[in-house]
């Protein structure tokens, strides 16, 4: 694995995630399947495409491997890694706070029973599976579905710990919970049938980046009335680089057959959309400042001592020459101390002021 591909949880991405195989094989005889947990796209942006690994894929995963998954359990111990609004609303999904490196508690381990209990009694026309994940899929996940496999179903610990191990890929680790599972009593079955808390559906009806049926309609009917962008123009719904693309805002417009479309801008559309407003800024502020100068100004300027007393008006109009001024129709009339200009269109500076008093 490359070296920038290794982690201690930076960017969001678990510590030693990537080292595990992302999804087991259904164990046999069971509903169960292991996983590691699957992250939101936000958290994944930066990984190689093989190394993604997030719900959908997790469905591809199971389908490929003629499965259908009809229940997700979490374990980990944050929301963070994905949201509802992540999982595809062919999933439930049924939250279980597990904090790692212990072994589970009782109440853990009865709410993973009525939970498992509650979905096949549910699902009993059907084969749908139950998937199960902590962060890596093997610790917390292992040993919560090898506690059911010898609690409920009277398996051999033995045997359950070598089903689970076979089936995941990676062997358990923790030598705590495989004691607890070896040589630790059973856990009561008594009050797994009850339902506690119902599994909620997951909401998204479509791959983050795909597009409906009735959006590309939609886009295919608006673009009949709206002329192609030139090259480089801000485009709305093109995609650019994924280092922003899970930074998403909706746009919403009404095309022409009254269908409302819905259009994400990436982060990097957002970039480019303050750049051009910060541009426009700059624009009215220089043209402002252009026509304060071509006002009519008077600037008077005090001549040095070994000029001597001398008084000049001109009334005229200044137009620069390299780095200096040439004057029209300067006219001395007194000697005093006092020069009156009247310019237009241009600031004077002082190295402009030397080049007119060095030539009169």
């Amino acid at each position: 694995m490359p070296k920038s591909y290794q982690n201690k949880g930076g960017r969001g991405i678990p510590d030693r995630w990537l080292d595990y195989k992302a999804v087991g094989k259904r164990l046999e005889g069971t509903r169960f399947i292991a996983f590691k947990v699957p992250l939101k796209p936000s958290l994944t942006y930066h990984l190689r495409p093989t190394d993604v690994f997030g719900p959908w894929e997790l469905l591809d995963a199971v389908n490929e491997d003629h499965g259908t998954l009809g229940l997700i359990i979490d374990l980990t111990f944050t929301s963070r890694y994905y949201n509802l609004r992540d999982l595809p609303t062919s999933l439930l999904h049924e939250k279980i706070f597990t904090a790692g490196r212990e072994v589970p508690n009782d109440a853990t381990i009865l709410d993973f029973k009525r939970a498992v209990r509650r979905f096949l009694r549910v699902n009993k026309g059907n084969d749908k599976l139950i998937g199960v994940h902590c962060t890596h899929g093997l610790n917390r996940t292992g040993y919560l579905i090898c506690r059911y496999l010898i609690d409920v179903d009277g398996m051999d610990p033995k045997q359950a710990v070598d089903l689970f191990n076979s089936s995941r890929g990676h062997n358990i680790e923790r030598e705590e919970y495989l004691d607890d599972l070896q040589n630790g009593p059973k856990r009561s079955n008594a009050g797994m049938e009850e339902l506690k808390q119902e599994p909620l559906r997951g909401l998204a009806r479509q791959r983050p980046g795909s597009m409906s049926v009735d959006d590309e309609a939609s886009l295919a009917d608006l673009s009949v009335h709206t002329p192609s962008p030139l090259r480089g123009a801000f485009c709305p719904h093109q995609r650019y680089s994924p280092l922003l693309r899970s930074v998403n805002i909706e746009l919403h417009s009404i095309p022409t057959d009254g269908k409302l479309l819905v259009q994400r801008l990436s982060g990097l559309d957002l970039l480019l959309l303050l750049l051009m407003l910060l541009m426009l800024l700059l624009l009215l502020l220089f043209l402002l400042l252009v026509l304060l100068h071509c006002l009519p100004q008077t600037l008077q300027i005090r001549a040095g001592a070994e000029a001597g007393p001398l008084r000049i008006t001109a009334q005229t109009n200044l137009r620069t020459s390299g780095l200096g001024l040439i004057r029209d129709d300067i006219t001395a009339t007194e000697r005093t101390d006092i020069i009156t200009i009247r310019p237009l269109c241009h600031m004077i500076t002082p190295f402009m002021i030397k080049n007119i008093l060095g030539r009169i």
